[in-house]
């Protein structure tokens, strides 16, 4: 994740913001005790990192390989943690937005590069979907049986359902 970091700001010309955030990152309490977890969330940020350098790399070039790795990052992003699809929810509105009323010239290019980032997003869901749809499936089991007043799973699952639900 450092590294990523900080080639990542390297790529957008700021070396010394990317070392700076990295040596940050590598002293911070909380980055040394959450990093070392094997939890989704910890690799969910190495894959948010990557999926912002590589939505950077589309808007600025527009090539469909880069527009791939958006989607595959997005992927990665809410499989190794759920929790992902708020940033990343904010991430393709901000995109959406840059490339319906940013500065990218005439229509003829931004017809091409909106319909490249819907389908990078489109690529995301079709692969992340049917590997999820069993969990939602499950969470509307474990509703059911926590209306009954027992408790096989702990509550949060129960309190998730607006996220499950968006994902």
């Amino acid at each position: 994740l450092l590294a990523a970091q900080a080639m990542w700001m390297r790529s957008l010309g700021r070396p010394l913001a990317g070392l700076a955030s990295a040596a940050f990152l590598a002293l911070h309490p909380s980055f040394i005790r959450f990093a070392v977890e094997a939890r989704g969330y910890s690799l969910m940020l190495l894959f948010f990192v990557l999926t912002l350098w590589a939505i950077g790399r589309a808007l600025r070039l527009g090539r469909k390989r880069d527009w791939l790795l958006v989607g595959i990052g997005q992927f990665l992003m809410m499989y190794s943690w759920k929790g992902a699809v708020y940033p990343l929810a904010f991430v393709n509105m901000v995109t959406g937005g840059r490339l319906l009323f940013g500065p990218a010239g005439s229509s003829a290019v931004r017809g091409p590069a909106v319909a490249r980032w819907f389908a990078a997003g489109l690529l995301g869901a079709m692969v992340f979907i049917p590997l999820t749809t069993s969990s939602q499936l499950q969470l509307r089991k474990s509703i059911e049986v926590t209306r009954k007043r027992a408790k096989p799973m702990d509550a949060v699952w129960r309190d998730n359902l607006v996220s499950e639900t968006l994902l």
